[in-house]
């Protein structure tokens, strides 16, 4: 299941929209994996980028019994509809912030780290580094839920679904 659409290019959404990708993927292991036991794991990908326009996709990926497939698309489906509606649980942002901000601290010390910020300010023109720890800290439920309302609200859906030959 993929989603495509116009986004700006900036600090704030490239971090959103990695966070929406960091909560789903919990919460596909948690319903799809764990509780369901319908599959081995779900690949979410989310990302913005700057060319050929400003947008973002985000990609979710899952193998699971062609039986169950169309109960598990729906757990896809309605975990994305209550990121819009409801928005992500206090605790979910809170982990995601947790893993940013270590993350964070450990890339401070890595060049490769520091090349791809200096590719970003040059290439893209955009300072990934500098208003960060601001950007993280700052993130809300309601921050997120409003990007993943602007980002899965445009409507631009493909699914694929790739069964056994009977």
């Amino acid at each position: 299941i993929a989603y495509t659409g116009n986004v700006d290019y900036n600090l704030e959404n490239l971090v959103v929209v990695d966070v929406i990708g960091s909560i789903l993927r919990v919460r596909y292991t948690e319903e799809i994996r764990e509780k369901e036991g319908a599959t081995y794991g779900v690949s979410v990908r989310a990302n913005v980028k700057n060319f050929p326009i400003p947008s973002f996709s985000a990609a979710i990926n899952f193998d699971t019994d062609p039986k169950l497939k169309d109960r598990m698309i729906g757990i896809v489906y309605n975990e994305i509809k209550s990121m819009m509606t409801e928005g992500p649980s206090d605790v979910n942002v809170g982990k995601a912030k947790e893993f940013l901000l270590k993350q964070y601290d450990q890339n401070q010390r890595d060049n490769g780290y520091w090349s791809s910020a200096i590719r970003a300010k040059y290439i893209n023109g955009i300072d990934v580094n500098s208003k960060y720890l601001e950007i993280v800290n700052g993130l809300t439920p309601a921050k997120v839920k409003a990007v993943a309302e602007k980002i899965f609200g445009q409507g631009n859906i493909v699914e694929v679904v790739m069964s056994p030959k009977e």
